[in-house]
């Protein structure tokens, strides 16, 4: 039994819906009913369906006969049209007919009938769309770069006509004002949409500001992180475990401890780990790799860790986000990876260890004349001495 669906007008409430068509081996509709959208289950948040069994099946097949759909299922062959293309459909260099702009699948009901209808915000300039999607994959990381495709597919009114952006949610204001610079940027006309930005008197959100800067110093959010830090143990598996302690002891930013984790276990099966690790004085050596760990603005040069931790993780698996922010979330755990960050700076802090050997170990250089000029680390061996007898117990004095 294979199932089909079809967006159409139900022929029994004359309401549209997804109508699913179940068909035998040979393609023959057996059974066949529209699934309307309903509501949203108060307790477990899902949407609920009500359907209308169709049973005049001979004036279905009529209706999707004249409405052009094929009942196949079979996947395309090399070279060959899809069913909702033609051979103009199928070039997407051709604006208004490319499946980028028509979306001709049948989708959820719940997103059919519940969501009201989307403006159109098609792009209506001479853009290759892939060719601008590599563009943006080619200056930022993949994810970044995504972010900013999708936004600008979404948004793209507002490279139209600026104002809009003042209806944008402030949360989002941020992103949407990043992706119309990069569009701007790419179509060769950013100093002049920062003209019409200014005359509409749309200005960048900062965030940045010296109160929300107090504000996160006197809110003191580490008081409970032992405790999710102890949930999120008993939820992962062994090597994310690994993973999550290998980010408290360190420092480091997700990805970067993802990306510096993986690279140890990759080396290790090599044989090539001493070229990534100093096992004489104890740190990890990010600046050799500079293709993986310096980005155009976040960097990391070097972290200090137990040669133990490294034991571990050459014995453990590759991680992958992905997999533990699902792990975390089914269990209603919220995501707090980030804040291990803020811990191990101020916790290094508040146990001797200077400022600027902190951002050095954080991948900052700070701009004043000393950091850039001046400071020198005498004995770099003191320096890992010291940071290993403070990340030892970090993790006791965290769960503690």
């Amino acid at each position: 039994m294979k199932i089909k669906c079809v967006k159409l007008q139900c022929p029994v409430c004359s309401k549209s819906g997804s109508c699913q068509l179940f068909l035998n081996k040979q393609n023959q509709i057996r059974y066949a009913r529209v699934r309307h959208y309903s509501h949203i289950n108060k307790q477990t948040r899902k949407p609920q369906f009500t359907y209308c069994k169709l049973t005049d099946l001979e004036a279905l097949k009529t209706l999707l006969f004249n409405k052009n759909i094929s009942l196949t299922t079979d996947e395309a062959k090399s070279g060959q049209i899809g069913q909702c293309s033609t051979l103009k459909l199928h070039d997407h260099k051709l604006r208004d007919s490319s499946l980028v702009y028509r979306n001709k699948w049948a989708g959820s009901s719940a997103r059919i009938e519940h969501h009201p209808p989307k403006g159109q915000n098609n792009i209506d300039l001479n853009i290759d769309l892939m060719e601008y999607r590599d563009y943006l994959l080619s200056k930022f990381s993949r994810s970044y770069a995504l972010q900013m495709f999708s936004k600008a597919l979404k948004y793209f009114d507002c490279y139209r006509n600026p104002q809009i952006i003042s209806c944008v949610p402030v949360s989002v204001r941020g992103s949407v004002l990043k992706a119309m610079a990069n569009l701007a940027k790419y179509l060769g006309n950013y100093e002049g949409y920062k003209v019409r930005l200014s005359n509409c008197g749309v200005r960048w959100v900062n965030s940045d500001s010296a109160c929300n800067s107090f504000l996160r110093i006197v809110n003191n959010n580490h008081s409970n992180l032992g405790e999710w830090y102890n949930s999120a143990q008993s939820i992962l598996r062994d090597n994310e475990r690994l993973w999550l302690k290998f980010n408290l002891i360190t420092g480091l930013r997700k990805q970067e401890s993802i990306d510096s984790l993986n690279l140890i276990i990759k080396l290790a099966k090599q044989n090539k780990l001493s070229e990534y690790f100093n096992e004489e004085l104890g740190i990890l050596e990010h600046f050799k790799f500079a293709d993986l760990f310096f980005r155009k603005t976040k960097m990391v040069y070097i972290s200090i860790v137990n040669r133990n931790i490294i034991s571990e993780i050459c014995n453990s698996q590759p991680v992958s986000y992905s997999a533990m922010r699902k792990r975390l979330s089914r269990k209603k755990l919220n995501l707090r990876i980030k804040e291990l960050r803020s811990y191990f700076a101020t916790y290094l802090r508040e146990h001797g260890i200077l400022a600027e050997y902190i951002d050095l170990l954080q991948g900052r250089i700070p701009k004043s004349v000393f950091a850039r000029h001046y400071l020198k680390v005498e004995s770099i061996k003191e320096l890992s001495s010291k940071v290993l007898t403070v990340t030892d117990v970090i993790e006791g004095d965290l769960l503690s």
